[in-house]
């Protein structure tokens, strides 16, 4: 519900700012580099039928750096950490990945449309035994909204397919990450 209602409100600026922004778009071409990232955070709760309600929460923060490679095209890399606290996260691990990748933007009026594509290393961290280690794979489509030529708002929807050495792999598709990238 509450993913719902900040998804609604930022997509009720960018419509009523749409006018103003599309005098403004991003200063994008062969060369320009963009210095941004996203992060996203869970509050989760878990009532089952019969016993204790636990609840816990996940961080993420995902810094970027990208070159472009033409007005729409570019290529990134980037890092993800993945922190897991609470009751009902017990037991998980905090995330830590290194991810190259490539974006290819599209400007809609007065937003621009995103879609990219990554893939990396991503070590697990427990608090007690081995670290693990793994290979993810993921996509990303989103928009940004301009605020001026260099600078943008991003929200995204991720998937993301984990591969780890524990014979445990992962797919999760992620709603409601926010960020601000730069555009020099």
């Amino acid at each position: 519900m509450k993913k719902t209602l900040i998804l609604s409100i930022f997509l009720a600026m960018a419509v009523f700012t749409s006018s103003a922004n599309a005098m403004y778009p991003l200063e994008i071409r062969n060369g320009t580099m963009m210095l941004g990232g996203e992060f996203s955070f869970t509050n989760d709760k878990y009532i089952p039928d019969e016993g204790d309600t636990v609840s816990g929460n996940i961080l993420t923060i995902s810094p970027s750096f990208g070159y472009f490679l033409s007005s729409n095209f570019g290529v990134t890399a980037g890092v993800n950490y993945m922190r897991h606290d609470g009751d009902a996260y017990t037991g998980y691990s905090d995330l830590f990945g290194l991810k190259l990748g490539a974006l290819f933007m599209q400007r809609l009026l007065a937003v621009y449309l995103y879609v990219g594509v990554d893939a990396g290393y991503v070590r697990l961290m427990p608090a007690e035994g081995d670290a693990d280690n793994g290979l993810i794979l993921g996509g990303n489509v989103g928009l940004m909204l301009p605020l001026n030529p260099h600078v943008a708002l991003t929200t995204s929807i991720k998937l993301i397919y984990s591969l780890n050495d524990s014979n445990s792999d992962q797919l999760s598709i992620s709603f409601g990450y926010f960020g601000i990238s730069a555009f020099f």
